[in-house]
């Protein structure tokens, strides 16, 4: 008879899809309860996989110092914020 082997990481992806705002000890002490020992490594390694942002969604240095040259440009926060509205409602 072969012992039946549970995937750790689909049972943490299926609860946080249930529970998106669930912190790794709960996550553990839920899967707990169903027999299943994970580390509170591969939970969060899990849940931050799963959060949606990649790499693409960071800022680099570059697009940074663009950022800031406008809002130099422009007066300041308040009005780089105004003229990026503006752009906005033209798209």
């Amino acid at each position: 008879m072969s012992k039946s082997r549970t995937n750790k990481s689909q049972s943490i992806r299926e609860y946080l899809s249930v529970n998106p705002v669930a912190k790794p000890k709960d996550v553990i002490k839920a899967l707990a309860k169903k027999h299943i020992r994970v580390s509170p490594q591969l939970v969060s390694a899990i849940k931050g996989r799963s959060s949606g942002r990649t790499r693409t969604d960071r800022i680099n240095m570059r697009q940074l110092l663009a950022a800031k040259s406008l809002v130099d440009q422009v007066g300041g926060i308040g009005e780089a914020r105004k003229a990026l509205e503006m752009i906005a409602k033209l798209q």
